[in-house]
């Protein structure tokens, strides 16, 4: 079954840093990634960083990575699977593991605040 690959703000911004040589083969793996949502393998814990719930793909020899989270969308009886990428980049350092996980704590401290506001705004 097929799935649906979406870019984040940052995935995309990241893509299109990629010299050209490396975006024709980058788009190749997303495209596979179409056709098998599990063919990255889980992350967990790297220097600290909790990133549970990621998996990573390599490309160009292993130097770069494509980072992204699986989102099952349940529409009555249908699921539909979504791939979430959140950043591509070079594996030099683990810098991307790095960047990952900080824009999600941001994502998720950006959510956590809306939230909070909306609450706020209804008690009004």
């Amino acid at each position: 079954m097929k799935c649906t690959v979406i870019l984040t703000e940052d995935a995309k911004n990241d893509f299109k840093a990629l010299p050209l040589m490396l975006k024709q083969e980058c788009y190749t793996m997303l495209e596979k990634l179409e056709d098998n949502i599990n063919m990255g393998k889980p992350l967990y814990y790297k220097n600290g960083k909790d990133l549970r719930g990621l998996r990573k793909i390599y490309f160009y020899n292993a130097q770069y990575r494509i980072i992204y989270r699986k989102i099952g969308v349940d529409q009555e009886v249908v699921a539909i699977e979504k791939a979430e990428v959140v950043g591509i980049g070079e594996r030099d350092n683990e810098t991307i593991y790095s960047v990952v996980a900080t824009r999600l704590r941001k994502n998720d401290a950006d959510i956590e605040e809306k939230n909070s506001k909306e609450e706020y705004e209804h008690d009004l």
